[in-house]
């Protein structure tokens, strides 16, 4: 179960390390937008973009990898599955995706109006379904599954802006002084070319007034980096190919380690708690201290690698291991499975009557 398509490049190593197991990955999304990925996909992954095709076959399944983790409201759909595994004994493992599996703290600040999700507060989280954990770091992880089959890394002159300032744990003023610093960092280096990549989520329109110096920059030496611009290529790819980078705090940090990229590290208060734990990283927290620390890397680009103590490479037998002692053996009756899914699909049809109406009263107030 993956948040959506980009993770078929996250994990894709996954798939092709381990050959023997037929994948199935199921995200939300149109047939006409999943028919092209399909195409593209290893012979042994198979496609699916819808919940009720997921649970009709979940006696097909002998183990469900998860990528939902966390009570974000976009992650609860996932509970229906996962209630449903547990209901016929399939075993359910989270993979991390992020930073939160790595016990990575932060503190909540005063965010931006609407910025925070209720379900956060009263929706369960995955892992009170979950029966194991995969982690990427420490003894047991398995590594970064984008450490396998490695490209070369690559220089082709352009910084590489990351961020991902959607999440509610940041608070105005902090969102204010990323974008304001980086806008100013690329007016003061005309003869530099930038390339912001967003967090997909991170362009919503009541964030726009914060983001708006950055975006003002777009156009002379700054490019945007939007999804429909991003076609045929990926974030790893830009990260393999830039001189160096800023950052806000995500799990790209590993992959810029991975192919040692000078990076300066946005940290404000909300951060702190993370970076803490961290290694070796370079943080600034506002345009001055940008601008200083940039000037610096230029001189000495070797000092500004980061060191975070938790890259290790991928190891593919460590997944394999983890799946064997999780691997459901032994069949389900039909009976059993219609009685299993029952309550999900009755929730999904709650749900769909429930959006009808909202749009029907969208429709109404517009008219």
């Amino acid at each position: 179960m993956a948040q959506g398509p980009w993770h078929l490049d996250m994990y894709a190593s996954l798939f092709t390390a381990l050959p023997e197991i037929d994948w199935t990955v199921y995200f939300e999304a149109p047939g006409e937008a999943l028919a092209p990925l399909a195409l593209a996909a290893p012979s042994n992954v198979q496609l699916i973009g819808n919940m009720t095709d997921v649970l009709l076959r979940l006696d097909d399944f002998a183990v469900c990898l998860t990528t939902l983790a966390t009570p974000h409201r976009a992650h609860l759909r996932g509970l229906q599955i996962f209630t449903a595994c547990s209901r016929l004994g399939i075993p359910v493992l989270e993979m991390q995706h992020g930073l939160f599996q790595l016990g990575v703290a932060f503190v909540e600040v005063s965010k931006t109006p609407g910025s925070g999700f209720p379900s956060a507060a009263m929706g369960a989280a995955a892992r009170n379904f979950r029966d194991d954990l995969i982690g990427w770091s420490g003894e047991d992880g398995i590594g970064l599954p984008q450490f396998h089959d490695l490209k070369p890394a690559s220089d082709d002159g352009y910084v590489l802006i990351l961020s991902n300032l959607h999440r509610s744990v940041f608070s105005e003023v902090e969102r204010r002084l990323f974008y304001e610093g980086v806008a100013r960092l690329v007016r003061k280096h005309r003869g530099t070319k930038f390339l912001w990549k967003p967090h997909q989520s991170e362009l919503q329109r009541k964030l726009e007034p914060l983001y708006a110096p950055l975006m003002s920059e777009v156009g002379a030496n700054l490019q945007l980096l939007t999804k429909e611009a991003m076609a045929g290529t990926t974030t790893l790819e830009l990260i393999r190919c830039c001189s160096r980078a800023v950052s806000s705090l995500s799990s790209v940090v590993l992959e810029l380690e991975m192919y040692a990229k000078p990076t300066l590290l946005y940290a404000p208060v909300s951060m702190e708690g993370a970076v803490s734990i961290m290694g070796t990283v370079h943080p600034f927290v506002d345009d001055f201290s940008l601008s200083a620390a940039y000037d610096d890397l230029l001189q000495r680009p070797d000092a500004y690698r980061m060191q975070t103590g938790f890259l290790k490479p991928f190891e593919p037998e460590k997944l394999r291991a983890i799946l064997r002692r999780n691997w459901r053996s032994g069949g389900v009756s039909k009976a059993d499975l219609a009685q299993a899914i029952l309550p999900s699909i009755e929730f999904l049809e709650l749900t769909s009557v429930i959006n009808r109406m909202k749009s029907d009263l969208r429709s109404a107030i517009k008219g």
